[in-house]
């Protein structure tokens, strides 16, 4: 099996070397020359190129191909692909803009996110056992075979999988992934006039908070526009939530406050 990944950061890094570690043929393409350079030499691509622009690719050389870009360049590789008679595949958060530019090019396709990943970015956060015992989601897709090809795949570098629409996926993960990265990224900012005095003092909770809000930007303001629909509605719930608790606050209703805490706890 021949597989090509466009795009070696984190996340296509570190399936490239669970691949290749499971004796895979990995083709890598990345728009910088020493990202290419430095993941033949590390054994994580057997093999890559710089060409961005898929002048000289030749996409028939390939069983699979997985997009591991933002799901802002989705649109200019979806067309320039356009024809390859593989499995086209791709890591991204928000599935339906997969879906739907892939139907519409008419490809064998298989929309999966792994729910993996640090705020580390770049080819040398590249980790084998990134996906060990995580959550794969298989969504979307054209054929059952191709579904079965891929879903193995991700098994076989030690994924779990679950199987959703788009759709659903979409919304569910508004509320356990994209939710609370608007959240650190709102607190970081509102807290900041507080904090720069003493910067370096933070509660464990400040510091998860930090380690989500230092996730890389550009893939993130990608994944809130292309999902937006969703990230504001669960944002919206989020900000209604917060309304109730601050009200009980502001009146000093310790017993409701109390009550409402220990209802939270029940719900995890």
């Amino acid at each position: 099996m021949k597989v090509c990944i466009i795009g070696l950061g984190q996340i296509g890094g570190s399936l490239a070397l669970a691949l290749r570690k499971n004796k895979k043929f990995v083709y890598g393409i990345s728009r910088n020359k020493d990202t290419i350079d430095y993941a033949v030499s590390k054994g994580i691509i057997s093999d890559g190129s710089s060409d961005i622009n898929l002048k000289n690719f030749d996409k028939e050389n390939f069983d699979i191909i997985f997009l591991a870009v933002h799901l802002g360049l989705y649109e200019h590789y979806i067309k320039k692909l356009k024809g390859f008679g593989g499995i086209l595949s791709d890591v991204g958060s928000v599935k339906r803009v997969f879906y739907r530019l892939s139907k519409q090019n008419g490809f064998r396709f298989v929309g999966c996110h792994p729910i993996a990943g640090t705020q580390m970015s770049g080819i040398e956060s590249a980790d084998s056992n990134l996906f060990l015992d995580k959550y794969c989601i298989i969504s979307g897709w054209s054929d059952e075979n191709s579904k079965d090809v891929i879903s193995n795949l991700w098994k076989e570098v030690g994924a779990k999988i679950s199987f959703m629409s788009p759709k659903n996926h979409d919304k569910f993960v508004s509320a356990i992934s994209h939710l609370p990265h608007i959240i650190a990224f709102s607190i970081v900012n509102s807290t900041y006039s507080i904090r720069k005095n003493n910067s370096g003092i933070f509660g464990g909770s400040f510091k998860d908070i930090i380690r989500v809000a230092e996730s890389p930007a550009e893939m993130w303001a990608d994944i809130f526009l292309y999902n937006s629909d969703f990230v504001v509605k669960q944002t919206e719930k989020q900000l209604a939530e917060m309304k109730k608790l601050i009200h009980m606050i502001k009146n000093k209703q310790r017993n409701k406050i109390l009550k409402y805490i220990l209802k939270t706890k029940q719900k995890i």
